[in-house]
């Protein structure tokens, strides 16, 4: 089978115009860059960031504070919490689960205004929890305009020192 002419490309058999092909292409990479956009945009209606360089002592004293952002006005509540496994070493009897958890903080925010929410530990984690300790927490905002029904998450991790 001879190939296409020198201006042709061949696309499953068929003999497409080089410069046909060519606006496909942009075509289609803009189409999937709106796309992306777009389901970003839906995607992240809050984040959560937990600083790098945490401690023990920080999260102790409820001086751990994340970063939380939402795209509309919104309730957000914080949640830290340990794996089973480490809490067992550390001397909670009892576990079930494969998380346990250590903190919570909630906080009322206005829309796109990024806002430090403090993890307030528990007692156990006050009294237990030692260096080294990898923490792994979830957002969860709930819009505060009334007909909105959606509860959305996002998790944040930060290994304390």
């Amino acid at each position: 089978m001879p190939g296409p002419p020198p201006n042709q490309a061949r696309i499953g058999g068929i003999r497409v115009k080089n410069l046909l092909l060519i606006a496909l292409c942009s075509t289609l990479a803009a189409g999937a860059a709106f796309t992306s956009a777009s389901a970003a945009a839906t995607a992240t209606f809050v984040t959560g960031r937990a600083p790098a360089g945490a401690t023990v002592e920080e999260f102790k004293t409820g001086s751990l504070a994340v970063t939380v952002t939402c795209q509309r006005a919104c309730s957000a509540t914080v949640f830290a919490t340990i794996r089973a496994s480490e809490a067992k070493r550390l001397g909670l009897e009892h576990v079930q689960g494969k998380f346990v958890l250590v903190g919570t903080g909630k906080k009322a925010l206005t829309a796109r205004m990024p806002t430090k929410i403090r993890v307030v530990p528990t007692a156990w984690a006050k009294k237990h929890l030692t260096p080294s300790v990898d923490v792994v927490g979830s957002v969860k905002g709930v819009p505060t305009a009334a007909g909105s029904v959606n509860n959305y998450f996002v998790g944040w991790y930060t290994r304390l020192s």
